[in-house]
């Protein structure tokens, strides 16, 4: 059995080398095919550049928190439009809270210090105009007081002479005596009176203050009026100080308080939410993201060379697909890097106030006339085998044969599409190529134009 097998296989491959064999002169014998050319020329054109992009915002902001807290509720959902200034969520803070309770209470506090230190104050300046008048009464009853004495003097003076001359007996001239001594011992008694009432009233308290002499009694009075409140009236100041404190801290908690209240820093659209009510916020937490509402960009690549026919202020044709609008625009923003690993460059076209209808990520086809004429060579589309996005394909005659080339295509222009590389001037491609023609088949050429 195993012979048999060996004797068909070598059957089989006998039969097939002989199949093999005759092949050639079916070729030679086929017909050499006709096909129509046409010749590739440079042609005026004013370039327009394509491409797809995507619309994106102008300007966005990031909602963050100021103080830490537990966030209680969004004003805004996703999407909703929102005002600068606007509240868009809140936070609750019970510290905050019991803070300005406090605050508030120690406010009440030293305003009463206040007033009880005004009228403590009040009241030294009352006590300082009493020691004065009390020192005027003692200086007017020591000027009586020496008066008397005087009158004493004399009085004792004439009964001495008088008991001399026995005019009168001793008891009368020891009472004249009796009496002038008695009033000599008042005056020593007011003079100490008079020292303890004018301590703090005298030139030499002016003078160690570090004050110079009135030269007024009623200047010299309101210093020393001053001078003995001097307590009184910085015990006022240290209260008002404390108010002024306790105002300041209440303003502190009150700043605080409003930035539970999270304000759209922009007008805008409300994107992203990065937290959920309920969590708990520590300061600078992230908690949405605000889009500006109003111009928006549509941002495209393109290829570097493309990159030098654009100029900013170039009006650009933009469609949005999932709006079937076609709008118009104009070119904002040329980046000035080529991506390494594409080659390409980054533009931005601005619509204005086109936020309001759209939003960002919608997908956009984006065309720009560069407003210059450039030289391009033209292909008929019946020429091209296929095409798939900017790449396409062509038969080639060279020498009565046909070769498969591909083209790096730019836009369309009628009947026709540019070729940005892949062809030369002058050379002749296939209209219109049958599917049965092969690479390197020899043809017929018929020119046409």
């Amino acid at each position: 059995m195993n012979r048999t097998t060996f004797l068909l296989l070598v059957g089989v491959l006998l039969s097939l080398a002989g199949c093999g064999e005759r092949a050639p002169e079916r070729t030679g014998s086929s017909v050499v095919p006709v096909v129509e050319v046409r010749r590739v020329h440079m042609e005026k054109v004013e370039p327009v550049i394509t491409s797809f992009g995507t619309v994106t915002y102008t300007q966005k902001a990031d909602v963050t928190t100021q103080v830490d807290g537990t966030l209680e509720r969004f004003f805004k959902e996703e999407g909703e439009r929102v005002r600068e200034g606007e509240p868009v969520a809140r936070l609750s803070n019970i510290q905050l809270e019991i803070r300005k309770i406090q605050a508030q209470s120690a406010l009440k506090s030293a305003e009463a210090q206040a007033r009880l230190a005004e009228a403590r104050y009040r009241d030294a300046l009352l006590q300082a105009e009493t020691r004065f008048l009390s020192l005027e009464k003692l200086l007017v009853q020591r000027e009586s007081l020496l008066h008397d004495i005087a009158t004493l003097e004399k009085e004792y003076q004439d009964r001495k002479i008088l008991f001399e001359a026995g005019g009168i007996p001793e008891d009368t001239l020891r009472d004249a005596e009796n009496a002038l001594l008695k009033a000599r011992n008042e005056l020593k008694i007011l003079e100490k009176n008079i020292e303890t009432a004018s301590i703090g009233l005298r030139d030499e308290d002016i003078l160690s203050a570090g004050f110079p002499l009135p030269t007024s009694f009623d200047e010299r009075k309101k210093l020393l009026i001053r001078l003995n409140t001097r307590v009184e009236e910085a015990q006022v100041e240290v209260a008002k100080a404390q108010v002024e404190v306790a105002r300041a801290e209440i303003q502190s908690v009150e700043a605080l308080s409003d930035e539970t209240i999270l304000r759209s820093p922009i007008d805008g659209v409300l994107g992203t939410r990065y937290v959920e009510p309920g969590e708990y916020l520590k300061e600078n937490t992230r908690v949405c993201t605000i889009f500006s509402s109003e111009d928006a960009w549509v941002v495209f690549s393109i290829p570097e060379k493309e990159a030098l026919l654009l100029k900013e202020g170039l009006e650009a044709n933009i469609h949005v697909e999932a709006l079937d609008q076609t709008l118009t625009g104009r070119i904002d923003a040329i980046s000035p890097f080529v991506d390494p690993k594409t080659g390409n460059v980054t533009v931005k076209a601005r619509l204005p106030r086109f936020l309001r209808e759209a939003r960002p990520g919608m997908f956009a086809r984006v065309s720009v006339k560069t407003g210059t004429t450039v030289d391009r060579i033209l292909l008929p589309k019946e020429a091209l085998l296929h095409e798939e996005g900017d790449k396409g394909e062509v038969f080639v005659v060279r020498n009565n044969h046909i070769f498969r080339r591909t083209l790096t295509l730019g836009v369309s222009r009628e009947n026709k599409k540019e070729v940005l590389e892949g062809l030369n001037e002058g050379e002749l491609v296939v209209i219109n190529p049958s599917p049965l023609l092969r690479e390197g088949q020899e043809v017929e050429v018929v020119e046409i134009e």
